[in-house]
């Protein structure tokens, strides 16, 4: 059953009830009877994330369906989750959705769940992208190349969670309280290439609502879904379907070793480099990489 969310901006605010009981958080951006498209956000992150790029699902031509991830937004937490997991609660929602086919693009934290669907849910997709994803961090070196903040809260979060869970919590209030100084953080730990791209962002995705959204219950689902990016539950090897992997070169959260990594692994993964280009690829190439999940 879908139920909508009373008093939030539109009707685009949703759930669904999971076979499990949990509650699984969406919203929808674009064309409702384009061709259906899954989006999966970054970390920590939101179903909110098609804020920063709103126009591209309609001139795409996609009906683009943006998930919470377990313990973010609108879903429910889930304990000891891994991101091979993740396919059961997309096809679930698919099918409460009536979707028989559908694509799915996942930016940063989630270019794994494309992985993993790639693998398990191969005989429904349309096309799978992933888009300045990370690699798993339980490989050697693998935070190298992270500028110091991101690498030193992915560290805290393996090592440490209840320690995570303060620096994360504190993080998400102040971000609530104080969008602009948030925004201005971020801003200052990305690529001059990014800079250009957050300046041209429409006014609503400056305001952060799609970071903070992912700390509506706490931050213990953030924390969850870095640990979930050390061992993800499934071989590479399996994802032998055709998964685009678009990387910036100039990508200071996610190093190209990764997507070069994820490439070497997975037997249908093609690189797809963008010279000069940084994290926010997503945002300055959404329209391509939305048409390409179609099929279109």
């Amino acid at each position: 059953m879908v139920r909508l969310i009373p008093g939030m901006a539109g009707d685009h605010e949703r759930t669904v009830t999971l076979p499990d009981g949990r509650i699984l958080g969406y919203a929808e951006w674009g064309d409702p009877g384009g061709r259906p498209v899954l989006y999966f956000h970054g970390t920590p992150a939101s179903r909110l994330d098609p804020v920063c790029f709103p126009d591209a699902p309609e001139q795409a031509g996609v009906r683009l369906i943006s998930l919470d991830r377990p313990g973010m937004g609108l879903s429910s937490f889930q304990r000891r989750r891994t991101i091979a997991a993740w396919p059961d609660d997309v096809a679930a929602l698919a099918d409460t959705l009536g979707l028989e086919r559908f694509g799915v693009v996942g930016w940063s934290g989630g270019g794994p769940y494309v992985l993993a669907c790639a693998a398990a849910l191969a005989d429904r997709l349309t096309g799978a992208v992933s888009v300045a994803g990370v690699g798993r961090f339980d490989s050697p070196g693998s935070l190298e190349g992270m500028n110091p903040s991101e690498r030193k809260l992915t560290r805290l979060c393996q090592t440490a969670p209840p320690l995570a869970r303060v620096a994360l919590g504190i993080l998400f209030r102040v971000s609530r309280a104080k969008p602009d100084q948030a925004f201005k953080g971020f801003y200052n730990e990305v690529s001059e290439s990014d800079q250009r791209v957050l300046d041209a962002l429409p006014v609503q995705a400056k305001r952060m609502g799609w970071f903070v959204e992912a700390g509506r219950h706490g931050a213990k689902g953030a924390v969850q879904d870095y640990r979930a990016l050390g061992d993800w539950g499934f071989a590479l090897e399996r994802a032998e379907m055709p998964v685009t992997l678009w990387q910036g070169d100039a990508d200071q959260l996610v190093p190209m070793r990764h997507a070069e990594e994820l490439a070497a692994a997975a037997p249908g993964a093609t690189l797809r480099r963008c010279p000069g280009e940084g994290h926010l690829v997503m945002v300055s190439h959404a329209t391509e990489i939305l048409r390409a999940a179609g099929g279109g």
